[in-house]
């Protein structure tokens, strides 16, 4: 398809095995292939620590090798800690996955909504996945992004916050 200006790819993948890492990372070196001067942000999941598939370490450290030669980013989410966000600042007790699957779009949606460029106050930026990997990993070599955003509490309790920064450094 013909397009006047390409922004680049945003991908998004687990990588503990099955559909997601393998195919994932098929698609990505397929488009490189094809598309070698754009822009490719890969956003994976971490893996449990304690495990959901029994060849999900080998299978992460198949899925990073291949991504790190494709990719110009790879944004990383840990079940472990968006699980820890969903128990203790959110205050859920029962989590499921679309308490987590809220939990990362809250993040990604901070990350990736359209911003203004430096060229005018009224422009926003050519080609924002260029103008954020540019800002988040100037050199080449250093690929492996993460998020921490605040605040990350209850949708119930935002209203009754005031945000000052030693409160919102607190949830970091």
């Amino acid at each position: 398809e013909k397009c006047e200006h390409m922004g680049g790819f945003f991908t998004l993948m687990s990588m503990a095995g099955g559909t997601g890492s393998g195919l994932g990372t098929y698609i990505t070196q397929c488009l490189r292939d094809a598309y070698p001067k754009s822009f490719f942000l890969n956003e994976v999941i971490w893996p449990y620590g304690t495990g959901e598939v029994i060849v999900q370490n080998y299978n992460s450290v198949l899925t990073l090798s291949h991504l790190y030669q494709s990719a110009d980013a790879l944004l990383v989410h840990e079940n472990d800690t968006v699980h820890k966000i969903c128990a203790q600042l959110m205050g859920l007790k029962h989590i499921s996955f679309k308490d987590v699957n809220q939990v990362i779009a809250h993040q990604l949606g901070g990350v990736l909504q359209p911003a203004y460029s430096s060229v005018g106050a009224t422009a926003y930026g050519q080609n924002p996945v260029g103008n954020l990997l540019e800002s988040l990993s100037p050199h080449p070599e250093y690929k492996l992004i993460s998020i921490f955003n605040i605040p990350q509490m209850a949708e119930a309790s935002l209203a009754y916050s005031a945000f000052t920064w030693p409160g919102l450094l607190k949830h970091l």
